[in-house]
Order: C-alpha cells, then sequence, then structure tokens
C-alpha cells in the first residue's frame, strides 16, 4: 500500500516528510523524481495520483481537516482525470484561498474550476457550481486585484449565459456599475 511504500523510502532516505503528521513528503533528489515519472506510464501516473487522493481523503475524513489540503487534492484529483472530485475540490480551494485573501491564486483555481465544468465536470444539482456563480465569484475576485476589465469581461458572460440569476441581483448590480465606470 502507499503509505507502507513511503515509510520503506523514508527509511532508505529517499524522501523526507515535509507536512508533519505524514501527510507530506518530499523526494531528497528532484532527478529521483523526473527518473520516477519517466519510467511510469501515463495511465499508472493517473492510478497513482488518484490513490495519493483517496488516501488523503481517508486519512482527513473531516472535511474541515482537508481545508489546508483543497488545493493538492484538486491537483491529484485533476492529474487522476478524476474531474468531478477535481472540481469540487478548486472550488473549495479558490474559497479558501479567497478567504486568506490570496486573490490571484483563488482565481487561477476558479479558472481551472470553470474548465472542467465547461469540459463536463460540474454537479448539477448545485446551483452554486453552475457557471454563473463562479463567474460572478471570478469577477468580484479579479475587481478587487484592481483588474477591473477582466472584471467586466466575467460579469458580461454571466449575462451572455442566459442563466437564471435568481439571487444574484446584488452582483449584477455591481457589473452595472462597473460597466458605467468603463
Amino acid at each position: 500500500d502507499v503509505l507502507s511504500g513511503l515509510h520503506h523510502l523514508k527509511r532508505r532516505e529517499m524522501v523526507t516528510e515535509s507536512g508533519g503528521a505524514g501527510l507530506r513528503y518530499t523526494l531528497r533528489h528532484r532527478r529521483l523524481g523526473e527518473a520516477v515519472l519517466r519510467t511510469l506510464g501515463a495511465s499508472r501516473r493517473k492510478a497513482l495520483h488518484a490513490m495519493a487522493g483517496l488516501a488523503l481523503e481517508e486519512t482527513l475524513p473531516d472535511p474541515e481537516q482537508r481545508r489546508p489540503w483543497f488545493e493538492t487534492l484538486a491537483r491529484h484529483f485533476d492529474r487522476a482525470a478524476l474531474a468531478k472530485k477535481a472540481f469540487l475540490y478548486y472550488r473549495h480551494a479558490a474559497r479558501h484561498a479567497e478567504k486568506h485573501h490570496r486573490l490571484a491564486e483563488a482565481a487561477e483555481l476558479l479558472r481551472r474550476a470553470l474548465e472542467l465544468l465547461r469540459a463536463g465536470a460540474g454537479a448539477l444539482d448545485d446551483p452554486s457550481a453552475g457557471e454563473a456563480p463562479l463567474l460572478l465569484t471570478l469577477g468580484a475576485i479579479l475587481h478587487r486585484m484592481g483588474r477591473s476589465a477582466e472584471a467586466v469581461t466575467r460579469f458580461r458572460a454571466v449575462v451572455e449565459l442566459g442563466e437564471d440569476t435568481t439571487g444574484l441581483e446584488i452582483q449584477l448590480q455591481g457589473l452595472r456599475q462597473l460597466a458605467v465606470a468603463q
């Protein structure tokens, strides 16, 4: 299993534990990682990313414990081609980054979530996971970053979607104010 393999590599001093609690390991030599990746086929890399993401979920059963790991989980599931899980964690990671005022990071995470959503990974039963709310959030973040022209583009895209924007009137008022300012 993955953990016993990590412990074996740790005993051989090929990896070090870098995140505490046995959750993050770093290869001692960058070239070692490159060599390992070269020997693995794409399907094996996908499987290992899936195993890593699932192991993290299992190790951290409480969603509150996962909060600092949202981006790591998103990237593992993305690389494992598990788009629905990746989409979910990218959304969570973006909220977490925004809450901690890491706006550029939040914007990047939302962009990836939108890419996955457009590729069919969205949760249709969750209206907050639709394209319009994600675009509105991205627009608001871009505006806070001083990138108003990009924000207006995102807000206009919401209007062009023609989705039901019930409950989003406040954000749409912001769009109108931004459009007037342009």
